[in-house]
C-alpha cells in the first residue's frame, strides 16, 4: 500500500513540474508574440522567471521549432528570438 501512495505522490510531483514547465513555456511565447525578443527582456517582462529557468525554456522551444534564434555580430554579440510557423499557432494547440 506503501508503495501505491509513494508512486502516486510521485507521479502528482512529476504533473506539477510539467505543468509549471507548460506555464513558463506558454509564458516565453506570449511575451515574444508581443515583440519582447531579447533574453534581458524576457526576463524583465515575465514575472517570476529566473535566468536558468528562461535558458531552458528557450533551450526547449528552439528544440521543438517553435521559436527561432537570429544572432547580431557587434562588438556585443546581440540575440534575438521569433516565434516560427509552428510557434505562430502554440495557442491553438
Amino acid at each position: 500500500m506503501h508503495d501505491i501512495q509513494r508512486r502516486r505522490r510521485r507521479n502528482r510531483s512529476e504533473i506539477d513540474q510539467l505543468a509549471l514547465e507548460f506555464q513558463k513555456s506558454a509564458a516565453v511565447l506570449a511575451a515574444i508574440e508581443q515583440g519582447v525578443t531579447r533574453t534581458g527582456q524576457l526576463e524583465r517582462f515575465i514575472p517570476g522567471i529566473s535566468t536558468k529557468v528562461l535558458s531552458e525554456r528557450l533551450r526547449k522551444l528552439l528544440a521543438y521549432q517553435l521559436i527561432g534564434r537570429q544572432e547580431y555580430p557587434g562588438r556585443v554579440l546581440r540575440v534575438e528570438y521569433q516565434l516560427t510557423d509552428g510557434g505562430g499557432n502554440w495557442r491553438r494547440s
